[in-house]
């Protein structure tokens, strides 16, 4: 008989699961884009930098309930799932670029550039999904799938949950940062990166980038000393799906 297979609620553990050692989340990420890229492009193999994004953040279910955590843990969610992973923007240019949200910061803030909202906490909004069906995690069956989005507590109740939040990510419902509205194309006045570096620069800003919505191709995504192998060569219209 099949033993059952254990959970995982942490970005890096230190410690073995199922008594191996648990690999690396942004590798695992990376080899997916690198797969998808054989097929058709991805961004970050053409010239723009990504972050890999948990959907459901490692501060979120760091911060519900014990008996929740131990729950998933036994019904053996993963948080390094790469169905709770998408790949962001980690620099204004690249967001700019693809008229998607950038990744930066810890998704907390008390006002947006605009004072159209007023507070923001994305892991308040994750354990809020969290808490609606607690229920359903106790009363779920516990695994011995292998593969993470077969197991009920993934296909049935996590998973549903990392794709409405990528959903509200991708329509700006649910900002990143207090900027996050500088990058939807669908504003009348596209910001854009406003050709700054800097998150200060950038939310007292309200001069458009001077490439506005036609991007950045041929340009180099240059951020936190690090450069690209190639210029940004991808186009400006990009829909990020859960896994790449």
């Amino acid at each position: 008989m099949s033993e059952e297979i254990r959970g995982n609620l942490e970005k890096n553990p230190k410690e073995k699961v199922n008594g191996k050692k648990v690999p690396d989340y942004r590798e695992e990420w990376i080899k997916s884009a690198n797969k998808y890229n054989k097929k058709k492009a991805h961004p970050f193999c053409n010239g723009i930098q990504m972050d890999t994004h948990h959907l459901i953040s490692g501060k979120a279910l760091s911060e519900i309930d014990k008996d929740m955590q131990e729950a998933l843990i036994d019904k053996g969610y993963n948080i390094n799932s790469l169905s709770n992973l998408v790949g962001l923007p980690s620099s204004y240019k690249g967001a700019c670029h693809l008229g998607i949200q950038v990744h930066r910061t810890g998704h907390t803030f008390k006002s947006n550039q605009f004072s159209e909202i007023k507070a923001s906490n994305y892991h308040s909004e994750v354990i809020d999904y969290l808490v609606d069906i607690a229920q359903d995690i106790y009363l779920c069956y516990g695994t011995t799938e292998v593969v993470e989005p077969k197991r009920e507590i993934h296909k049935k109740h996590m998973d549903p949950i990392s794709e409405k939040l990528l959903k509200r990510i991708l329509n700006f419902s649910l900002p990143l940062t207090k900027v996050s509205e500088h990058f939807n194309k669908k504003n009348k006045i596209y910001i854009g990166c406003a050709n700054s570096g800097k998150v200060g620069e950038l939310s007292k800003s309200i001069t458009p980038c001077e490439n506005g919505k036609n991007g950045h191709r041929g340009e180099w995504d240059e951020f936190k000393g690090y450069t690209p192998e190639v210029q940004i060569s991808f186009g400006t219209s990009w829909s990020p799906k859960r896994g790449i």
